[in-house]
């Protein structure tokens, strides 16, 4: 990770307020300067996007299916972090699950990361599908792997 060079954040670090962001302050001064010769003007001044999530569609379509067949297996490691009560809570219903539909996410992104490399200790992609790992029963019209 570049950005995360630990020379490069010293250097950083080093250089004054008014260097790194100009007068007046400009976000990110430094980085658009190194990169603005190889990147459009326009994608250097415009709005910040956030990434899309699939995080309502994957609930939308998976509320009842693969998030308790994650979440709420005996092995699951977000069972023995949360009360079970808590989490079928947060699956009771399809507008529950939407309205806590980040919650949800993240929580089977942390359960996911948790078999991949505590359980599994994987060190590169995944052999099997996320189904496969998470133990969801399969189902033929759409696979949660598609959500990602």
């Amino acid at each position: 990770m570049p950005l995360l060079d630990v020379r490069l954040v010293n250097h950083v670090f080093s250089l004054s307020t008014r260097t790194k962001l100009g007068h007046p302050t400009v976000p990110k001064r430094l980085l658009k300067l190194a990169i603005e010769s190889g990147v459009p003007a326009d994608t250097l001044t415009r709005r910040k996007v956030g990434l899309p999530s699939p995080m309502a569609t994957l609930v939308q379509n998976e509320w009842n299916r693969a998030l308790p067949a994650a979440l709420l297996r005996r092995s699951s490691f977000v069972r023995t972090l949360l009360p079970t009560g808590w989490l079928k809570g947060l699956l009771a219903t399809r507008e529950i699950a939407l309205s806590n539909s980040r919650v949800l996410y993240s929580l089977l992104i942390l359960e996911l990361w948790h078999r991949l490399f505590v359980v599994e200790r994987s060190v590169g992609p995944p052999a099997v599908r996320i189904e496969e790992l998470l133990d969801i029963p399969a189902q033929r019209s759409r696979t949660l792997s598609a959500a990602f």
